[in-house]
């Protein structure tokens, strides 16, 4: 079995969900990504995204808070309107230790060690959308 190097950080975890719309022609893989995660200080959803795609010109990155959850599902279905998507569910257990959310931290920290569970090639079901931003709010490290 392999050893997991942060076991001290278990009570850290903070859940983040990430949206990856995969490009049309599959070639050049994610279109854009997007990451959302409850704010335990400000109460607030963050949400954090771009657009990837290579053969396109450069996007800039966004971090934008809301309030609710329905702001938030309505962004949500703005940017991913009927796409295939992956869902995925990370363990962020290092976010206690980063002074200002961006994009390129949660992008830079994508890896398998971190997934909790992955759905490739879905439809965007705004009802899942609704519990997983409820999961989302509701859930927390005992050191958050």
């Amino acid at each position: 079995m392999a050893e997991y190097l942060d076991s001290e950080l278990q009570n850290n975890s903070h859940i983040v969900w990430c949206i990856e719309e995969l490009d049309d022609d599959m070639l050049t893989g994610i279109d854009t990504r997007m990451f959302i995660f409850w704010d335990y200080y400000t109460e607030d959803y963050v949400v954090a995204g771009c657009r990837l795609t290579k053969n396109k010109s450069a996007s800039v990155p966004y971090v934008l808070h809301f309030d609710n959850s329905q702001s938030v599902k309505h962004f949500i279905k703005m940017v991913f309107e009927d796409r295939e998507c992956c869902l995925v569910l990370y363990n962020y257990n290092n976010m206690n230790a980063v002074e200002e959310y961006t994009f390129e931290f949660f992008d830079d920290n994508v890896n398998l060690a971190y997934e909790i569970i992955a759905y490739d090639r879905v439809t965007m079901d705004y009802n899942r959308v609704r519990h997983i931003l409820r999961m989302l709010r509701d859930s927390y490290g005992l050191n958050n």
